[in-house]
């Protein structure tokens, strides 16, 4: 009788990319977006037939010199580009741009130097994460001193009803959905925790909702630090 035994490690070596940059005004922000779409789109075309090319004649490395940011001929090449799952995405979101690619090494420096060169920054930038992307989004009223707390406490209450009914947009993008009270003046009066299967598509589906509610909104995006419940700090009980 013979007895084989084969022992073997598998491990994921791709993660996802997120930058999110801002910028003094929605109509840069919209600028940058669609300049962005635009190259994602001609280089995610070309890499498709040069995947390991390191070619200063790609569609990102012209891009790049063409607005003098720093254009190494390996740009948007071998690792620098998702070679498996879906090609990077962006969005404007009013003052904000997001750039995201769910599953790859790494993206090139390329987006973030160019929210630099057009007047803007970089807010947030999280390279390779494994864990679950949560998405908050802040709504904000304009403060009015006349106002109650407990007018402003309805206006909340009213956008989360909105969020949360079983017929908002915004559950056909999230995987786990939850809102928090602000539990100060100096805290958004509501903030909207997600977990998404398409992180720019739940992002522009809950902005929108936002939008048609609140006078100001702003998105934060984190890696979870909580595996089992990536939400768990927004469910806490206010003190």
């Amino acid at each position: 009788m013979r007895i084989r035994v084969w022992t073997a490690f598998a491990s994921n070596n791709s993660g996802s990319y997120t930058i999110v940059g801002s910028f003094d005004k929605p109509e840069r922000a919209e600028e940058v977006a669609r300049e962005i779409d635009e190259v994602i789109e001609a280089h995610t075309a070309w890499h498709l037939q040069h995947p390991w090319d390191p070619s200063d004649e790609s569609p990102l490395a012209v891009f790049a010199k063409a607005r003098g940011l720093d254009a190494p001929a390996s740009l948007g090449a071998g690792d620098e580009w998702p070679n498996h799952g879906d090609a990077p995405s962006v969005i404007a979101v009013g003052h904000q741009v997001v750039v995201h690619a769910p599953y790859t090494v790494t993206l090139p420096k390329t987006f973030g130097a160019l929210f630099y060169a057009r007047g803007g920054a970089v807010e947030t930038m999280l390279d390779h994460a494994h864990d679950a992307l949560v998405v908050h989004v802040e709504a904000w009223w304009h403060w009015n001193h006349e106002e109650t707390d407990e007018v402003r406490s309805a206006r909340a209450a009213a956008l989360e009803a909105v969020v949360m009914a079983p017929a908002s947009p915004v559950h056909a993008h999230a995987k786990q959905l939850v809102c928090a009270r602000g539990r100060d003046w100096i805290d958004a009066p509501l903030v909207i925790g997600a977990v998404f299967s398409d992180l720019v598509a739940g992002v522009a589906a809950v902005v929108e909702v936002v939008k048609q509610h609140a006078t100001g909104h702003r998105l934060r995006i984190v890696e979870a630090l909580d595996r089992a419940d990536p939400l768990s700090h927004l469910r806490e009980a206010p003190p």
